[in-house]
């Protein structure tokens, strides 16, 4: 994504140029330029971050061979591309540091040289201008994320399996589709494995599920959605007021089987 600095839109900085000069306003432009880069290279660190966390490695890092059918080659290009993806992470960190420091110090140019009616629209047109590459590079990123969690096999085995079976040759026999949505392998394969291979995030989202969940009963009759949420609740309530396993060996009277 290319960097799209939007300073002749914006009156401050014309006004900068007017009764400042010019070195002024190549100083504005250098924290616009900077603090674009910054949100781009924060966006881009959060997502190679995730992506060692679930143990993926983006194609970008990962190295191609001709001979990746071999496990002991594949091995190798595994290896090489966490390497680089870590150190794409270090990378980056110090990208971060030095991008912090370059806004620091235009900013105390800034701050020095112009009054601060004219500073605080500057820096609130270059706050909203990072956050929409922030929040548009993000989105790409978590797409990218996505189908990296799509594409890889979440199955884990305590040994190798001695079938040479080829992965897809069962895959009609094992997943059924009775939409009119053709489906492809690796769709397929994703379905074969279960939700039990599907990894969790660390932190879920509850309050956006109680909102999806609330706009679907909307649209439901009203008798069905307070059905719906009777056992909702009822779910949710027994599991919370369940007792501990401890509590009940406390007493004597309760014998656990």
């Amino acid at each position: 994504m290319r960097l799209h600095s939007c300073y002749q839109k914006n009156p401050s900085f014309n006004l900068t140029a007017r009764d400042y000069g010019s070195l002024l306003l190549n100083t504005a432009r250098s924290y616009e330029n900077c603090s674009l880069k910054l949100a781009k290279t924060s966006g881009k660190l959060h997502f190679l971050l995730k992506c060692r966390a679930f143990g993926l490695i983006p194609r970008s890092l990962l190295p191609s061979s001709a001979i990746e059918d071999n496990n002991h080659t594949r091995n190798i290009l595994h290896n090489a591309g966490y390497s680089l993806l870590r150190h794409q992470i270090r990378t980056d960190r110090r990208t971060v540091a030095l991008l912090l420091a370059e806004i620091r110090e235009h900013m105390r140019d800034l701050a020095a040289s112009i009054p601060n009616t004219l500073l605080a629209p500057v820096v609130a047109h270059v706050a909203n201008e990072s956050a929409l590459l922030r929040s548009l590079h993000d989105g790409l990123l978590a797409t990218k994320f996505e189908k990296l969690i799509c594409s890889t096999t979440w199955e884990f085995r305590r040994s190798r399996s001695r079938s040479n079976l080829s992965l897809t040759a069962h895959l009609d026999r094992t997943v059924i589709n009775l939409s009119s949505r053709t489906l492809n392998n690796m769709e397929k394969l994703v379905l074969a494995k279960g939700l039990n291979y599907v990894p969790t995030p660390k932190h879920v989202p509850i309050l956006n599920i109680f909102s999806s969940v609330e706009a679907a009963l909307d649209k439901v009759d009203k008798c069905k959605a307070n059905e719906i949420r009777c056992a909702i609740s009822n779910v949710l309530l027994s599991r919370a007021c369940q007792p501990k396993l401890n509590q009940l060996r406390s007493n004597f009277g309760t014998t656990v089987v």
